[in-house]
């Protein structure tokens, strides 16, 4: 099994000893050539869940597994990344306004894959027609684009190193109706090219499912703000 949580809990620790409840008892599964849809109001604990999986938390109860590896126990975290991806709901956080895109899409090339830069600009430079821009783009900085360019670049960023899961955190929430459509088209093409040979999984967390065609299946959720 590709990931597996077994009444996975949560608290945010708050002021006068208190604590905030994001999960509750959260239990679902992941296989290879999965695709898997958690949907829920803001606040019930989606990106919560997505930071346990991130490995940014690491306090939580019950279990999170990963190919059978407890992730609150797992030290090489570059080899994690190399099989996980996390794309954020706000593209424009994940990227520093101070540095040029191309340096931005190389760095998982070269720190998990071992490109050099050359290699990594060059392999970059291929795949940017296929999400519709230019290679020119790679000399500007995220201040300079649109957020549907952005959040391309932020998939294709994910997308290139061939991750086994790909967290998406609301990932079209910021985008106008038609830069969101290209962002879905782009995971669905990705999916059909590598799902069919049960490589891959897709995580998906959305608010809403009224504009999507995903297959949604609906783990246990619950009211964060419930003390």
């Amino acid at each position: 099994m590709l990931l597996k949580l077994t009444d996975l809990k949560f608290n945010y620790d708050v002021e006068n000893h208190k604590q905030v409840k994001a999960l509750r008892g959260l239990s679902l599964c992941i296989d290879e050539g999965q695709m898997l849809s958690l949907v829920g109001e803001s606040g019930c604990g989606k990106t919560t869940l997505c930071n346990i999986l991130n490995l940014c938390l690491k306090n939580y109860t019950g279990h999170a597994e990963f190919w059978g590896t407890e992730l609150n126990k797992i030290t090489n975290k570059k080899d994690y990344y190399t099989k996980v991806q996390y794309i954020f709901q706000d593209p424009k956080s994940a990227v520093s306004p101070y540095q040029k895109l191309s340096y931005f899409m190389a760095a998982p090339l070269i720190n998990l894959k071992g490109l050099n830069k050359f290699d990594a600009f060059k392999l970059i430079s291929r795949q940017l027609p296929k999400i519709g821009l230019h290679p020119d783009i790679l000399n500007k900085h995220s201040n300079e684009v649109s957020l549907g360019q952005l959040q391309r670049l932020c998939l294709l960023k994910s997308l290139i190193i061939k991750p086994n899961l790909l967290l998406c955190d609301e990932i079209t929430a910021s985008l106008d109706p038609l830069s969101a459509r290209e962002c879905l088209k782009l995971i669905k093409e990705y999916q059909n090219a590598l799902v069919a040979v049960r490589r891959r999984a897709f995580f998906y967390l959305l608010k809403g499912v009224k504009e999507y065609e995903f297959e949604i299946y609906l783990p246990q959720l619950w009211d964060t703000f419930r003390l």
